[in-house]
């Protein structure tokens, strides 16, 4: 029965796609490619890199991704959230689309700016349910 147990364990383990703590993806549905993010498995939500915050009649949002790039999107909640330095802020979430081994999955946006930071793409552990596993001593698998 123990060599059940390991059996699945290792199976479930190793059937699951390997990111590195460094790692690029696609935003499809912002035509953004090869954008470098990292994995933080502390962070419970993902966030991009995102100025000029606008909210139209609390339905929509307007924003820059990277500072270039304009977008509309709608609302998919505003929450408050707390930084890994301790700050609490409001900030703004949408829906969108992020490309991992060539396959799309959906993923929840905080829009933050991210200036200050190293990658403007974190991804939170939120995202990781789906199946992945971090390997921090690799990086743009």
């Amino acid at each position: 029965m123990k060599y059940l147990i390991f059996f699945i364990f290792f199976t479930n383990l190793f059937s699951k796609e390997i990111l590195g703590e460094i790692d690029k993806f696609n935003l499809p549905l912002f035509n953004l490619n090869n954008i470098e993010a990292r994995i933080d498995t502390g962070a419970k939500t993902s966030s991009i890199h995102a100025t000029k915050i606008e909210i139209i009649e609390n339905k929509y949002v307007k924003f820059l991704v990277l500072g270039k790039y304009q977008f509309l999107e709608p609302i998919y909640k505003i929450q408050e959230v707390k930084s890994s330095n301790g700050q609490k802020s409001k900030r703004v979430f949408i829906k969108n689309k992020i490309e991992i081994f060539d396959k799309d999955y959906e993923i929840i946006l905080s829009l933050n700016d991210r200036k200050n930071m190293k990658f403007p793409l974190l991804i939170g552990r939120k995202k990781k349910k789906k199946g992945f596993i971090v390997d921090v001593s690799k990086q743009n698998l």
